[in-house]
């Protein structure tokens, strides 16, 4: 993750309903992405890294966490053994059939890096295009924990 993708993400804009994914494009949120475990994922041009264009992002560990639903157990079970994951797609690239390919690039960086461990993310129930990705994927259902008026799946995959 360079300083540029760091600012690239930390601006990017999705439309409702995913307006909650959105970052607020401050110098905090630019040091989040580059002071823990996030890695931008990149499409290469016929010119190699020279024509590199980013992509989406992904993080592993507790950055890849719902913040403030520890106190529901939502991450009580698998501590130390799961690898926690959390993405995100160039808001002009989503909804466009892309998303196999890019979680199947970040889950072959996970196994690379963590061989056989399980992985575990949190979606936003209300995100059917994205469950349906992960269940794709191996991703099964483990609860569903409430942050505030949303509801969260916290889904598994095991490798």
């Amino acid at each position: 993750m360079t300083r540029t993708d760091a600012e690239q993400i930390a601006n990017w804009q999705y439309p409702e309903p995913y307006r909650m994914y959105n970052m607020d494009g401050t110098p905090e949120a630019i040091e989040e992405l580059l002071n823990r475990s996030y890695m931008a994922v990149d499409l290469l041009g016929p010119l190699g890294r020279r024509d590199r264009t980013l992509f989406g992002f992904y993080c592993v560990g507790v950055p890849a966490q719902v913040p403030g639903m520890h106190p529901s157990g939502a991450y009580d079970s698998g501590e130390g053994d799961v690898i926690d994951l959390g993405l995100g797609m160039r808001p002009d690239a989503t909804g466009q059939g892309f998303g196999d390919a890019f979680l199947t690039h970040i889950l072959r960086d996970i196994a690379a890096s963590h061989p056989g461990a399980p992985v575990r993310l949190t979606v936003a129930q209300w995100n059917a295009r994205a469950i349906r990705l992960y269940e794709k994927h191996g991703f099964r259902l483990s609860g569903v924990y409430m942050k505030g008026n949303v509801a969260f799946q916290v889904m598994y995959r095991n490798c």
